[in-house]
């Protein structure tokens, strides 16, 4: 798929030649041994956790400079958005999905817990914080909120 994406993009932008460096389960080492070397690539395909753990290595995105940015929905950026900064470019969708105990939210919120109430990073750093006041663990790993 991506040499096709490269062939089609190398035809239609003469004088431009891009290099795939396929790195497989271990994407971050590979991009780590690059950066170390003073050969760091010009684009990486990373997943958003590399991306929040090596912010400073990383082009911020001025959405002031990058008008395309418009095209994007905001809600993708999530992932790739931390302190208010872009660092990256959805080049796929996905679906997250949670899920969840529901003795522990019904006891966390002190009746019949309803899913819909959670609609922000912040609905859902609260129910952790009410999860945990039950003495039961929640995970807290929320980038950018």
């Amino acid at each position: 798929m991506f040499q096709n994406a490269i062939s089609k993009f190398e035809e239609d932008n003469p004088g431009i030649t891009v290099e795939y460096i396929a790195a497989g389960d271990d994407q971050l080492q590979k991009w780590m041994s690059l950066y170390a070397s003073n050969e760091a690539p010009t684009v990486s395909l990373m997943d958003p956790v590399n991306i929040y753990e090596n912010q400073e290595r990383m082009r911020v995105y001025d959405p002031e400079e990058c008008d395309w940015l418009s095209n994007i929905k905001e809600d993708a950026l999530g992932t790739l958005t931390y302190d208010g900064k872009i660092y990256g470019i959805p080049y796929s969708t996905a679906g997250i999905g949670l899920v969840y105990n529901k003795t522990v939210l019904d006891k966390a919120v002190g009746g019949d817990f309803d899913p819909s109430t959670i609609k922000t990073r912040s609905d859902l750093a609260e129910l952790f914080d009410q999860i945990e006041a039950t003495g039961a663990a929640a995970w807290k790993y929320l980038p950018g909120s």
